[in-house]
């Protein structure tokens, strides 16, 4: 019950500090105003350890309240991070409370700068970050108090033992409410794409092969040569467009992409291994070599809410022209190592694992990239 009449409290505090004035500008937009306390300590520096409570909150809603997720730690140095508290903190003495007021719009266009120094684009970027940070004009409000301070690691330590297993629990609990959400926004998505996936195909449905999982195969040249059974390889030109524009995502047939004037490799699919989607993968064992045919991917039988490229949304249907090139059998796996000692993979240590997990991986690239799940 402490906790929480002490939560009512700064709450009470944080609202009425928000609708005064008196802030005080920081770096990158940030602004701040310190509610002195009744301690007579002196100002926080470089190399304290500070323990101090956090309550956040994202315009008009509360967001997380360290009385539940446990209290914060920092270490303070002199190379304060951008839109972080450190700033603030150094400004503070022990028993100061201080309100913290950040800019979405400057952290938004931090965000942009440093992922076009990664050759990242901004709709890239706006795909990644949370709608609150890019819809223009918004505030993430925070306010902190210092409870603590420590000269030596080893004893903050102690109170962040203490506090662990509430992280630990707010965290599970954060992971999992992330989980439902994802659950229900991928089941709104599927729909909506699942509803014109079957106008799409319409009367089509019982021309075309259907696949388990729900896509459709139409034959255009039927094959006669080896069929994609499971342990076969088969080699495929492909080239894969959204149902909704035709809009060429992926391909490696020579100028089907703009632009794309190299002629690629083709892609090896090993027959049930399921290194592609679900709908292509099943698809492909329908095949013999020589066929040329088209697959009808829904949504959530391609990549669903995933979005691989910024060609590609979330929750798109998915057309792919395919030919099967060369149907073969599946390369030998390599003979186990004998080296110290290890016959097989489970006899293995992790770094003899990890290597040749490594050198598969290049292999399995230097064959061209499949469509990834």
């Amino acid at each position: 019950m402490k906790n929480v009449s002490l939560l009512a409290v700064l709450a009470v505090i944080f609202m009425a500090s928000c609708s005064q004035g008196g802030f005080k500008n920081g770096k990158k937009g940030l602004q701040y105003k310190i509610i002195e306390g009744k301690g007579k300590d002196s100002i926080l520096k470089t190399g304290n350890i500070v323990q101090y409570s956090q309550l956040l909150k994202f315009g008009d809603s509360l967001g997380s309240n360290s009385y539940e997720s446990g209290q914060r730690f920092m270490k303070l140095d002199s190379a304060d991070q951008p839109f972080s508290e450190s700033e603030v903190l150094r400004k503070m003495r022990l028993g100061d409370s201080a309100v913290i007021r950040l800019s979405c719009d400057s952290i938004y266009k931090a965000q942009v700068e440093m992922a076009k120094a990664q050759g990242m684009s901004k709709e890239e970027v706006d795909k990644q970050l949370p709608g609150f940070i890019t819809k223009k004009g918004n505030t993430i409000t925070m306010y902190i108090k210092v409870l603590k301070t420590y000269t030596t690691d080893s004893l903050a330590m102690i109170d962040f033992e203490k506090e662990k297993p509430k992280m630990m629990a707010y965290q599970k609990k954060m992971q999992e409410k992330q989980q439902e959400e994802q659950v229900k926004k991928d089941a709104a998505g599927n729909k909506t794409a699942k509803e014109a996936f079957d106008k799409f195909v319409g009367a089509n449905a019982t021309k075309w092969k259907k696949t388990p999982s729900g896509a459709y195969v139409e034959i255009l040249t039927e094959g006669t040569g080896e069929a994609c059974a499971p342990g076969k390889v088969a080699e495929l030109r492909y080239i894969g467009k959204l149902m909704s524009n035709n809009l060429v995502f992926d391909a490696n047939v020579k100028g089907a992409k703009s632009g794309d004037t190299m002629t690629k490799p083709t892609l090896p699919v090993t027959i049930g291994a399921g290194g592609t989607v679900k709908g292509f993968d099943e698809g492909v064992a329908m095949l013999r070599k020589g066929t040329k045919c088209k697959f009808y991917i829904p949504s959530e039988a391609g990549y669903a809410g995933q979005s691989p490229g910024p060609e590609l949304p979330p929750y798109s249907n998915l057309i792919f022209d395919i030919e099967v090139v060369e149907v073969k059998n599946a390369p030998a796996a390599p003979a186990p190592s004998k080296a110290n000692g290890a016959g097989n993979m489970q006899n293995m240590t992790p770094e003899q694992k990890a290597m040749i997990e490594a050198k598969m991986r290049e292999a399995a690239a230097a064959q061209g990239q499949a469509p990834k799940q």
